[in-house]
């Protein structure tokens, strides 16, 4: 059975900033209002070296878009071994055409099934 990502819920919110200390991953992906769900889709992709449960299968992200258009990722709810690998894959990505997004902090249900 293919495995997929599947984004639900997003939403724009009020900024606010805390530190992370990972070393990002950089890639870059030409993003606009209606394929951010998309975008995140292709960074973030099923995590197979994670055993996932019902309990840990998904990942409440709260990001921002800096000024030179790379994903700042301030907060994430999820277990411990889910929190590390959506930050490892999600912050210091470089989105391209992001002018749209640039400064505005976003806030998704990432949810992994198989």
């Amino acid at each position: 059975m293919k495995k997929s990502i599947i984004l639900v819920a997003a939403a724009l919110i009020s900024s606010f900033t805390f530190g992370s200390t990972i070393d990002s991953k950089i890639g870059e992906s030409e993003v606009n209002n209606s394929n951010m769900p998309q975008t995140l889709s292709e960074i973030v992709s099923y995590p197979e070296d994670i055993n996932l449960s019902e309990k840990n299968n998904f990942a409440l992200v709260n990001f921002s878009v800096n000024e030179d258009g790379t994903i700042k990722v301030n907060d994430i709810n999820a277990s411990k071994e889910v929190k590390t690998y959506v930050l490892n894959q999600m912050n210091g990505y470089q989105l391209i055409n992001s002018t749209g997004h640039k400064g505005k902090t976003f806030q998704y249900k990432l949810s992994f099934e198989k």
